[in-house]
Formats: C-alpha cells, sequence, structure tokens
C-alpha cells in the first residue's frame, strides 16, 4: 500500500503530489495525533502502526510497540497523550498505548481494556501479539475510534454496535 497526499489548485489541477508511506499491507483508518501526524494502521495479523507526517514527502515510521495484531483505528488523547487502539478481529480488543515520554510513541506500555459492570479498567499486555487473555474483553471486529472531549467513542462491527468511553475514569 502506498500513501499520497494531494493538493489541487482552484481548476482541480495537481500542484503538489508526494508518498508519505509505502511497503505496508491494507492500511486502514489510522488517526490523528496532537502533533499533526498520522497514525496509520496496519489490518494484517502481524500489523503494525505506522507514524506518518503529511506534510513531508518520506516513509512513515513503524512504532511496534503499539502493538502487533490486525490494527483498524488508533487515536491520541489531547489530554494524557495515551493512544487508543481497536483490533478488526472477531475476539479483538481495544487497547490503550502509554507511551514513556508524551508524544514519542518509540516506547512505552500497551494496555488491553478489563470492562466490568460498564468500568474500563487496564490490564498490561504483550505488544509482541494480541491479547486473549480471560482477564481482558473481547470487542467484535473493532472499527473506528474518535475522542471528542473527555468521551472516547468507537465502533464493532460484528455486533453493529456504537461504544463510548468516559477517559477521565479509565
Amino acid at each position: 500500500r502506498v500513501l499520497f497526499r494531494s493538493r489541487f489548485d482552484s481548476t482541480g489541477a495537481i500542484t503538489t503530489a508526494y508518498r508519505i508511506l509505502s511497503g505496508t499491507s491494507r492500511n486502514c483508518a489510522g488517526g490523528p495525533t496532537v502533533a499533526g501526524t498520522w497514525f496509520s494502521c496496519e489490518e494484517v495479523a502481524a500489523g503494525l502502526v505506522y507514524e506518518c507526517d503529511p506534510l513531508t514527502a518520506g516513509q512513515g515510521v513503524a512504532r511496534p510497540a503499539m502493538g502487533t495484531f490486525n490494527h483498524e483505528a488508533a487515536m491520541e488523547d489531547p489530554v494524557t497523550r495515551a493512544v487508543y487502539l481497536t483490533e478488526d478481529a472477531v475476539s479483538g480488543r481495544l487497547y490503550k498505548f502509554v507511551p514513556t515520554t508524551a508524544g514519542n510513541f518509540s516506547a512505552g506500555q500497551l494496555y488491553a481494556a478489563s470492562v466490568t459492570s460498564g468500568v474500563i479498567s487496564w490490564v498490561a499486555t504483550s505488544s509482541a501479539q494480541p491479547d486473549r487473555s480471560g482477564s481482558t474483553t473481547a470487542f467484535n471486529g473493532g472499527e473506528g475510534l474518535w475522542i471528542e472531549g473527555r468521551r472516547m467513542y468507537f465502533t464493532t462491527k460484528g455486533d453493529k454496535r456504537v461504544w463510548l468511553g468516559n477517559l477521565d475514569r479509565s
């Protein structure tokens, strides 16, 4: 897959076009960061998240600390700077990546959500493979994700649901 940035003038003619990422597989939704970069998520079994600068030609940077799984969407919380990620699999999980240094996604801890009585807690997990622990909650085909204020919304296609999480409580 190749991701491009293109600009057009008022007549529709291309004025600028360049590659921001290539050499990846089945990139999906992704999402924005506070710094204006973009997460591009590979939707394959051993998929990675790549951080891309859409304003600069060049290759995105793989962020393996955010996990190796069937990624769909990712978005950085502008307050805590944690990154929330959905996994597009029948037994997929909702993840939270807490970087060691805010805004630097090269190192940190990955967590999987555990939901009990509507309350989300976070269980530390490995970035080397998808979490399938009985102590974490499966979400049926995680899809899009968005943060608005202190609320996180995400969808699951397998059960056709929209989920809401209060980021001040998790």
